[in-house]
């Protein structure tokens, strides 16, 4: 079953079936990436899954904050989760070196471009100890934060 919300997302679902929602995203390309980046807020990383194939990428983020439906609600437009988009790769990505964040309600994933796309599915992880440090793309070991990007 598909129905629309008020403001126009879809949702899915049944009698007796969690909703999910689905995310807008901004994909972007640059000469040596593709980066897709979506709001899914109210979520931990460990709730986060991003699958891979040949041709798409889908992520899917796991329900949050099960006591939202003994509320009263007057107007509902958004819960926290679940999420589920999937977007269509317009070129083969190295799926091995993709780097995801999530910070502040927004996943951000870059994926490397490849020559082939290898079937992949991860589950973010929280990392701890990191503050002050820039982590950057394609799995780089930690460093000083650039000056430019340093706030101030």
């Amino acid at each position: 079953m598909t129905a629309m919300n008020e403001r126009g997302g879809l949702w899915f679902g049944g009698p007796g079936v969690q909703p999910v929602q689905t995310v807008p995203v901004n994909l972007y390309e640059t000469a040596d990436e593709l980066v897709v980046v979506a709001p899914m807020p109210g979520l931990e990383p460990t709730d986060i899954v991003i699958d891979i194939t040949a041709e798409a990428l889908t992520l899917y983020g796991e329900l949050r904050g099960i006591g939202q439906e003994r509320r009263q609600y007057i107007a509902r437009e958004w819960s926290y989760g679940p999420y589920l988009r999937t977007v269509r790769l317009p070129v083969p990505v190295d799926s091995a070196r993709l780097n995801a964040t999530y910070s502040n309600g927004v996943l951000t994933v870059a994926l490397p471009k490849g020559a082939r796309t290898h079937p992949t599915k991860v589950r973010l992880a929280p990392v701890h100890g990191l503050r002050g440090l820039y982590i950057g793309h394609r799995g780089r070991v930690g460093r000083p934060r650039p000056p430019e990007l340093s706030s101030h």
